[in-house]
């Protein structure tokens, strides 16, 4: 893995575990890409999928995919199982990593989206990890009994090739 991605991975788990509220009595199951309610279709050229498939963080949370590509462009998909569905579990989700974030001196934007299809929020940010600032889209969504969070990575100076790896996920 390419410096800095390690970091980068162990500080998203953190803050995504940070946030979470559900119990550690959801069954263990490993999530996978096929089990997402997106789809996500790399581009030619260098990117690719990092890993043999999906990585357990905890009981309840899963690295369903991580992909690269050799610019410092980087895509991760977590999963977290839930208890049960709930129809606020959006707005809170959402409020937690807010939360999380500022309170760590991250100035993030929030706002209301579609994500292939489904109700979404959209956190846009930029942080430090080590010594490079990276920027940051991170789409929150619940569906079901999961939380799916997914991020676009990259250098601060390259938010508009961000910003794209969204058009990665489409709809199922």
């Amino acid at each position: 893995m390419k410096t800095g991605t390690t970091e980068l991975i162990a500080a998203m788990a953190a803050l995504t575990l940070s946030a979470l509220t559900s119990s550690a009595d959801v069954a263990a199951r490993t999530s996978t890409l096929a089990d997402a309610p997106f789809r996500l279709t790399l581009p030619g050229g260098d990117w690719h999928f990092e890993g043999d498939g999906p990585t357990t963080v905890s009981t309840n949370l899963t690295r369903v995919a991580y992909a690269t590509n050799t610019t410092e462009l980087r895509t991760v998909v977590l999963e977290e199982k839930l208890n049960s569905a709930s129809t606020n579990k959006l707005d809170q989700f959402a409020a937690v990593i807010e939360a999380k974030l500022t309170n760590n001196n991250i100035k993030v934007s929030v706002a209301n989206t579609s994500f292939a299809g489904l109700p979404a929020r959209l956190l846009t940010y930029a942080m430090k990890i080590g010594d490079a600032p990276l920027y940051t889209d991170t789409i929150l969504l619940v569906v079901g009994n999961s939380r799916w969070t997914i991020s676009a990575i990259g250098p601060a100076n390259r938010k508009a090739e961000v910003h794209r790896i969204l058009t990665f996920y489409s709809k199922k």
